[in-house]
């Protein structure tokens, strides 16, 4: 109905258009000849063709929106689904046990003195509120090095090289496969094709998929932890552990 509305609306503004314009050759001509002057018939005509103009402009843009419409209404509809709660798919499997960081088992939250205390070492936060950790057996600054990185409970901004307190709690652990820093979690290892991964740990919580940086799968775990299990190219290539509070706000950023 819109549509036919606007349609009209661009069909007589055409007409008008066309006699506005022939008002105006003819009235123009008739004052060039020098016959008659038609100073009414030229400005009749301008306004009748400016006026039919825009009429055609006001139904061109009419039927462009009408157009994008549908298109809006689905993706105000896709955000709309979007839920501001983690919500696990059902039949979903859960991971069971702790993650272990070089045979440390690693108990989340904790503290930096915590994490200090298996023997690793830190020096400042970064304004993402992420900490790097690594082997205080490790000569720093060398290749080998192990690194992995920590996620703070507090949320607020820091600036860059602020530094890491002792007692402030750390929310999420997370490990890159090109950081090598060995990790065991029930025979999940690096390198892992994505349908091995799900044919060995089941059904995910949650799963996302990004078309330039992959997928992400999320887990619960069955001591009170989630796990988020990033694949590029099919592989997997880095694993975060953390609360559900963190892990769930993170979830539904991306």
């Amino acid at each position: 109905m819109k549509e036919s509305v606007f349609l009209i609306v661009m069909l007589i503004s055409a007409v008008l258009l066309v006699a506005g314009i022939v008002l105006l050759v003819i009235s123009i001509r008739k004052t060039a000849k020098g016959k008659k002057k038609n100073i009414a018939g030229i400005i009749c005509g301008s306004l009748l063709s400016v006026i039919a103009f825009f009429g055609i402009i006001y139904g061109i843009v009419g039927m462009l929106i009408l157009a994008m419409v549908p298109a809006v209404e689905s993706m105000v509809s896709e955000v709309a689904e979007l839920s501001t709660e983690f919500t696990t798919t059902p039949g979903s499997r859960t991971i069971p046990g702790n993650i272990k960081i070089n045979g440390d088992e690693i108990k989340l939250p904790c503290t930096i003195a915590e994490l200090k205390s298996k023997g690793y070492e830190t020096d400042y936060k970064y304004s993402d509120n992420m900490v790097m950790f690594w082997s205080d057996g490790d000569s720093e600054g060398g290749n080998e090095r192990s690194y992995f990185y920590a996620y703070l409970a507090d949320d607020s901004y820091y600036g860059y090289a602020d530094t890491a307190e002792d007692n402030q709690l750390i929310a999420a652990i997370e490990l890159h496969d090109d950081d090598k820093t060995a990790f065991q979690l029930n025979g999940i290892h690096f390198g892992m094709s994505k349908d091995d991964f799900i044919n060995k740990t089941g059904s995910p919580a949650l799963e996302k998929h990004d078309p330039a940086l992959g997928d992400t799968l999320y887990y619960l775990g069955d001591n009170g932890l989630m796990y988020r299990f990033h694949f590029s190219y099919h592989t997997l290539h880095k694993v975060t552990a953390g609360t559900p509070e963190y892990m769930e706000k993170e979830a539904m950023k991306e």
